[in-house]
């Protein structure tokens, strides 16, 4: 009897261990992948969309966070209106890399909405 009651205890506390450690990824992946993918993740947990609000950014946006500011898919999206020239006087390139004016969006977007 008692091997089955050490088997059971054993048992037991492997499947919690392995619980505690599913939930400890979880919180570890979805942390990294609201950093590196921010729209995406606000897809998949709209909780997070309510969070992100233009408050939270500053006067100057990298693509990625103009990629979230304005809800797009994706940079790829964003990149097809930067690279015709649709977004011309909203942003600038610096070694390759593009920093948008919040400002100068959001009177783009005013613009568009116009329309």
């Amino acid at each position: 009897m008692d091997k089955t009651k050490n088997a059971i205890i054993i048992t037991v506390s492997i499947i919690l261990g392995s619980c505690i450690i599913c939930v400890g990824n979880y919180f570890i992946v979805r942390n990294n992948l609201e950093k590196i993918y921010p729209v995406e993740v606000s897809l998949l947990n709209p909780g997070y969309s309510e969070l992100n609000n233009s408050k939270e950014y500053d006067d100057f946006l990298s693509i990625y966070q103009l990629q979230s500011f304005l809800k797009v898919a994706d940079t790829e999206s964003l990149m097809d209106m930067v690279n015709p020239g649709e977004l011309d006087g909203t942003y600038i390139n610096i070694q390759g890399k593009y920093i948008f004016s919040k400002e100068k969006i959001i009177d783009w977007a005013n613009k568009k909405m116009e329309k």
